[in-house]
């Protein structure tokens, strides 16, 4: 997997997130948000694996984490969790660009 200067990819309390911006200064500053957020979740993927339902917890959390980076820094990000994405903020032109797990 190639990591690009304005991605990062880590796992907190063992969930996956891939972070991208369209603003290489914010990806530092917005890690720890993201680890906050994992952390801080309300929710666990975990408990939500159990009940069968994990895809909607991983949305859920993603779509929490995208929120928090765009309220705090400038730029657009786009969070995946898995197989689930969010976005916010402003677009890269062309728009996001997304590769398959083979490429």
């Amino acid at each position: 997997m190639m990591i690009l200067s304005h991605e990062a990819v880590f796992t907190v309390d063992g969930v996956r997130c891939a972070v991208v911006t369209t603003r290489p200064e914010a990806l530092m500053p917005a890690v720890p948000v993201v680890e906050e957020a994992v952390s801080a979740a309300e929710v666990r993927v975990a408990y939500w694996q159990r009940m069968g339902i994990a895809s909607l917890a991983k949305a859920r959390l993603a779509e929490r984490i995208v929120a928090r980076l765009r309220a705090l820094l400038p730029g657009g990000f786009m969070v995946r969790i898995g197989d689930e994405l969010a976005t916010a903020g402003e677009r890269p032109d062309g728009g996001w660009q997304l590769l398959s797990a083979a490429a």
